[in-house]
């Protein structure tokens, strides 16, 4: 792959050598013409001494060196113009592109002419393409699921105080009428709260506490609190640990371990395991959370830690949310200079592996 300034370098190489090509061509077979034109009009020159002989002469050398350049700039115009031309061209269809990105539109890609930093480019630009696109698809997704996980519950919200109104729900079923009311009001709550978690974790004000954990303390600590709420899954936990610290901000790392055991238990089916292994590799501390649960469709996984993105098998699974969980974890995972990833196959699972740097003890 030859880079443009090497290119801007072979074409300049190129010019010099036509207008030597073409100079070295008038000197060749104009000039000596010339010479002997000039002998046969005025004879042989005085020794030492200007004549008309050398006057022709040298007026002759003149214009065959001006012919010369003349030629050289009128091939190095033509050979600039083939030249610019192609480094136009994609450059233009950048600036195009541009336009009908600002329209709205995404549903495009730009050809690749070339193998340099222009090229590159564009295959970069074509990659941004897809991802706006992407990001529009889950905008457009996320007010469906907005509209949907709001109104459902206020719907329903009110249509139960309005039976209590009208009288059309028995006094012996107020109580449990109530409760219902009740839990749909928290969901409402969780799903404002996430959206006020994620708008603060973006913001400018947001900073981290850090200071020593002894993250197995930590696991255990969230892993005791979401293991409460699925008591009637009965799933079996197997622990694998070693001493292991990191520097953190305790608040934030429960956070994060809070939300994977939560999307592991969720995930999982009844009676199934869970798998926690933590680990000390040289200046690392590892953890690896493993579920057998739903898994997770192989074309989700490029955008499982985007914002607002809910996967095929979610959905499947009627899981509530806007889907900030993972989003949240990772910005919060790269804030502690750690790093995330997923592993999943449909029906067989799903590991998170997590990597923070060692606190040496």
């Amino acid at each position: 792959m030859m880079k443009i300034r090497w290119k801007i370098i072979l074409f300049s190489v190129i010019i010099v050598l036509i207008a030597i090509m073409f100079i070295l061509i008038f000197l060749n077979y104009s000039i000596p013409q010339n010479f002997d034109r000039a002998l046969k009009m005025h004879g042989p020159p005085p020794i030492s001494e200007p004549g008309p002989f050398r006057k022709s002469f040298l007026d002759d050398v003149k214009n065959s060196l001006l012919l010369g350049g003349i030629f050289s700039i009128i091939i190095a115009i033509i050979i600039s113009l083939i030249f610019s031309k192609v480094l136009e061209k994609p450059i233009v269809d950048l600036k195009n592109a541009t336009k009908r990105i600002s329209t709205g539109d995404f549903n495009f890609a730009i050809k690749k002419e070339t193998n340099d930093e222009i090229g590159n480019l564009v295959e970069d630009f074509n990659v941004m393409i897809k991802k706006l696109n992407n990001l529009e698809n889950i905008r457009k997704d996320l007010l469906n699921q907005i509209t949907h996980d709001l109104s459902t519950p206020l719907t329903g919200i009110l249509g139960y105080i309005e039976a209590i109104e009208d009288k059309l729900i028995p006094e012996n079923k107020i109580d449990e009428t109530l409760k219902t009311i009740k839990e749909e009001i928290e969901r409402l709550s969780t799903l404002i709260n996430d959206l006020r978690e994620y708008s603060f974790i973006e913001s400018a004000k947001f900073k981290l506490d850090f200071e020593e954990i002894n993250l197995s303390e930590e696991i255990n600590r969230s892993l005791n609190i979401v293991k409460s709420k699925y008591n009637n899954k009965n799933i079996n936990v197997i622990l694998n640990y070693q001493d292991a610290y990191i520097y953190g901000d305790k608040k934030r790392i429960s956070e994060i371990f809070n939300n994977i055991f939560d999307n592991a238990f969720k995930f999982s089916h009844n009676n199934g395991n869970i798998y926690v292994d933590l680990k000390r590799d040289g200046e690392k501390v590892i953890v690896s959370i493993k579920d057998e649960g739903i898994g997770i469709d192989n074309e989700d996984i490029p955008y499982i830690f985007d914002k607002f993105y809910r996967g095929r098998n979610l959905k499947e699974a009627d899981s509530k949310g806007f889907g900030f969980g993972l989003a949240i974890v990772k910005d919060l995972v790269e804030m502690h200079k750690g790093e995330i990833k997923i592993k999943s196959e449909k029906g067989k699972g799903t590991e998170v592996i997590i990597t923070f740097p060692a606190l040496n003890k």
